[in-house]
């Protein structure tokens, strides 16, 4: 198998002269005499790269990239290290609709002398009850495991008293204590 990389001058359909510009994994960015190629499951045949499907662009600018939470957190992140002034303007602008450059400045001007979060306190209020619920969900799972244990230690303390227990109310009993734990009874 030939191993492709980033760099690589390789034989394609487009040009004997395909340039990788990108590669992540099998999907690699290509520039070929005048047109940019997003290909998917590039694969090396009998005598040149092929793949099953691909994007193509005249400009690189064209090309945008995929987005997702880390890649757009990513961005925003890079965005706040190197241009902070502009980005909070930018997300006052897209929550508020103000448009104005003189409004932006004031406000940007007026949060940052100010104690204020850009996000509101119902942000944090929801995840103070988020991390609360999960705590129950937490300590309520503890509980059912110690009612199982308890459970099961009556039931082992009957069945030495009364030996005449029968196999029919031991499965019975056991039926009970398990569909206790899924919080429905038989």
């Amino acid at each position: 198998m030939i191993e492709l990389k980033k760099g690589d001058v390789i034989k394609t359909s487009l040009s004997d002269n395909t340039v990788v510009l990108n590669l992540e994994g099998r999907d690699a960015l290509l520039f070929a005499s005048n047109v940019f190629v997003q290909v998917k499951d590039i694969q090396y045949t009998e005598s040149k790269w092929e793949w099953s499907s691909g994007k193509y662009y005249d400009n690189i600018n064209q090309i945008k990239k995929d987005k997702n939470y880390d890649t757009i957190r990513a961005d925003i992140a890079d965005n706040i290290e190197n241009h902070y002034e502009d980005t909070i303007k930018a997300i006052i602008s897209i929550e508020k609709n103000v448009n104005n450059y003189d409004m932006l400045d004031n406000l940007y001007d007026m949060y940052m002398n100010s104690s204020s979060m850009l996000l509101n306190d119902s942000i944090d209020d929801a995840i103070s009850d988020y991390l609360n619920d999960k705590q129950d969900e937490r300590q309520n799972d503890r509980k059912t495991i110690e009612e199982i244990k308890n459970n099961i230690e009556d039931y082992k303390s009957n069945e030495i008293k009364n030996s005449t227990v029968t196999e029919v109310d031991k499965m019975y009993y056991e039926n009970k204590i398990i569909n206790k734990t899924s919080n429905k009874e038989i």
